[in-house]
């Protein structure tokens, strides 16, 4: 039996009758006849040759292949209907401007890659980056004066937003080479060193440095807060200290004399998100965020 052959309101059924847990309850949802729903659920069974549900006195029990098939068809059932709506919404997606809000360091490390990408794909979507301080983004957002926003921190709060996680990533410290050798320090820093050592953080009160001093259960107090990553890598690499930071931002920064440093304890890591708002986000956020969304699901399974 080939898929390719199924008629895909079988799974439709499938799927209406195992959330439901029974053809009634699904052809309330399916807007279908309770009949057509049993005659879809037999039909299927017959073309899978597998049993996929079970009558009991509440309504229908799945079996095991019934679970063990759902997720994978539920999945490529929101495929298709993504699909469906993408050609469905054609039209909504030409000349469209997209201000999507982030901070500058994100745009220029974390979101490159994705937005030369995602703009060869759909040139006819205008993006326009709005970086602003992220309390100000996510005001901006509550009066959708934003459409997406992609934020590094602890998930923000809000009924209004859809919050979806796409990575977490890792941090690492870093230093020139010269300071590395000048001060005598191996490949992986120790307590001691952080504790005797001149630290370059973006700011001691950031989600970063705050979670940093937590998870080591001290209050580390930088020498010099940078106020932004550019100027961190600036001043690091002048050897006006160890810096901490973003991996990957020290691996898009380019500068040839810094180095990544190694720790004798597992260091935390930053949640990165995406957001949007509940209120009708448009065809061209929804395109956004399902593809970066993917974006961020392929370069997990490269790493």
């Amino acid at each position: 039996m080939r898929l390719s052959n199924t008629n895909l309101s079988l799974y439709k059924s499938f799927l209406a009758v195992f959330e439901s847990g029974s053809t009634q309850a699904a052809s309330r949802v399916l807007h279908i006849g309770q009949t057509a729903v049993s005659r879809n659920i037999k039909s299927l069974e017959s073309e899978l040759n597998t049993k996929l549900f079970i009558a009991h006195p509440r309504g229908l029990k799945p079996t095991r292949v019934a679970t063990d098939i759902y997720p994978h068809i539920k999945k490529a059932m929101f495929e298709i209907s993504y699909a469906e709506d993408l050609l469905a919404n054609d039209a909504e997606l030409q000349a469209t401007t997209l201000r999507i809000g982030c901070k500058s360091f994100v745009a220029s490390y974390i979101l490159l890659d994705f937005l030369c990408e995602f703009k060869e794909k759909y040139p006819q979507i205008k993006l326009e980056i709005v970086t602003r301080k992220r309390a100000e983004l996510f005001g901006m957002a509550e009066i959708h004066d934003l459409d997406v926003v992609v934020d590094m921190a602890k998930t923000h709060r809000d009924d209004n937003m859809i919050v979806r996680k796409l990575a977490d990533l890792p941090l690492t410290f870093f230093a020139s080479r010269d300071f590395v050798k000048q001060n005598g320090l191996g490949t992986t820093l120790t307590m001691e060193n952080l504790m005797d050592l001149p630290l370059v953080f973006i700011d001691s009160k950031t989600f970063i440095s705050e979670e940093l001093s937590k998870h080591l259960g001290v209050e580390l107090k930088p020498a010099i807060e940078a106020g932004t990553s550019e100027l961190l890598f600036a001043l690091v690499n002048r050897g006006m200290g160890v810096g901490y930071d973003v991996k990957e931002c020290l691996a898009h920064a380019n500068v040839d004399n810094l180095v990544a440093l190694g720790f004798e304890r597992e260091l935390p890591t930053t949640p990165l998100n995406v957001m949007v708002s509940k209120m009708g986000a448009s065809m061209a956020t929804r395109v956004f965020v399902e593809e970066l969304v993917k974006f961020a699901e392929e370069k997990k399974k490269s790493l």
